[in-house]
């Protein structure tokens, strides 16, 4: 009977603080809240609204730029060309590179790139007529960083001039190609870039080298 006595009295005395705790926190509550309400506190402020930029940035971040698996691009610009040894290959017009690629590491792509400059000359019989440079290459594309690119590569060229015959002239050989290139907008699967573009061709008799400054947009 006193064991039992003895142990009700333990269990009131750890039960009466942890009451008296909680009925304190409840007047602690409802004080702030009555303060609140009287002003003498102010109330949280609420909360601010989302920063859109930021969670665009979040956004695009999470695409993982450079992209991987395939890709296509295509850009277009003024271009010069000058040629040696060989007569009639110098001029100013437009160039082109249309490019085929799949990501080969996690800043590095492999390139199928068909690439031209081309410009209106005029013979010696004051016709006008066009004269193209044209590369097929095989190359790749390094990621300097997440939107400075450089790219190059190499393989079978020609050159072709029309006469005063009007019959064409083709000579064939090996170029190679390198460029460099900003991407100034992404957004989603797409990016707009600037380029530049520079081809160089040797066809045994000359050389031919041209470039052009392009504008250019990719889609992933």
């Amino acid at each position: 009977m006193i064991a039992r006595a003895v142990g009700l009295a333990l269990v009131v005395a750890a039960t009466v603080p942890a009451r008296a705790g909680l009925a304190a926190a409840d007047g602690d509550h409802r004080t702030q809240t009555a303060a609140v309400a009287a002003g003498t506190i102010a109330p949280p402020p609420p909360p601010s609204p989302p920063d859109e930029d930021a969670i665009a940035q979040v956004e695009e971040s999470n695409l993982e730029w450079p992209r991987d698996g395939f890709r296509i691009s295509l850009s277009v610009g003024p271009s010069m060309q000058v040629g040696f040894d060989i007569s009639e290959s110098s001029g100013s017009g437009v160039g082109f590179s249309l490019r085929l690629g799949t990501a080969s590491g996690p800043r590095s792509a492999w390139i199928l790139e068909a690439a031209a400059t081309g410009y209106l000359a005029e013979d010696d019989a004051g016709q006008t007529r066009t004269n193209n440079s044209t590369l097929l290459a095989v190359g790749s594309q390094l990621h300097l960083a997440e939107a400075a690119w450089i790219r190059f590569g190499g393989g079978y060229t020609t050159f072709s001039r029309d006469t005063e015959e009007t019959s064409v002239t083709d000579f064939r050989g090996v170029g190679a190609v390198a460029a460099a290139g900003y991407d100034v907008v992404r957004r989603g699967r797409f990016a707009l870039s600037t380029e530049l573009v520079i081809l160089a061709a040797y066809y045994g008799s000359g050389y031919v080298g041209s470039g052009f400054f392009g504008l250019g947009v990719t889609g992933y």
